[in-house]
């Protein structure tokens, strides 16, 4: 028994690191040591960790323009189905708050042809509004 005493102990320094080993004599006791280093249990199917809740409203921002690319002061941009709405300033610039998600706008100015468009979250939305038939109105 004495010449597989070194496969044994060879063997034994291999698998040390999931097992511990003793020998008395010529007998090798292995004890399994792989419930000490398993990894820890998974949670239960039901639970899932707590997400951080989306905001209820956003900042939609964005300009409307004429047919030339110049800013409308006091355009309006309504949310649909809503009295929420908001003018452009002298820069044509806008901003409105509105839900989360996809909504949909209505662009209006005073000579010129509305557009509904839908806008999604943080993007900023650029409106050219054309002329209707007749000239557009006058800037001074």
């Amino acid at each position: 028994m004495k010449h597989f005493a070194a496969p044994l102990l060879l063997l034994a320094a291999c698998l040390s690191a999931t097992s511990a080993f003793a020998q008395e004599a010529d007998t090798l006791q292995v004890q399994d040591l792989t419930a000490r280093f398993a990894p820890a249990p998974l949670p239960e199917t039901g639970a899932t960790p707590e997400a951080a809740p989306a905001p209820a409203t956003v900042a939609l921002t964005g300009y409307v323009l004429d047919g030339q690319k110049q800013p409308l002061r006091g355009a309006t941009v309504l949310l649909k189905g809503t009295t929420t709405a908001a003018s452009t300033d002298a820069n044509g610039h806008y901003e409105l708050q509105v839900p989360a998600g996809i909504n949909t706008l209505r662009y209006d100015y005073v000579g010129c042809e509305g557009q509904e468009l839908s806008a999604s979250n943080f993007l900023p939305v650029t409106v050219v509004l054309a002329p209707t038939g007749g000239k557009a109105r006058s800037r001074r």
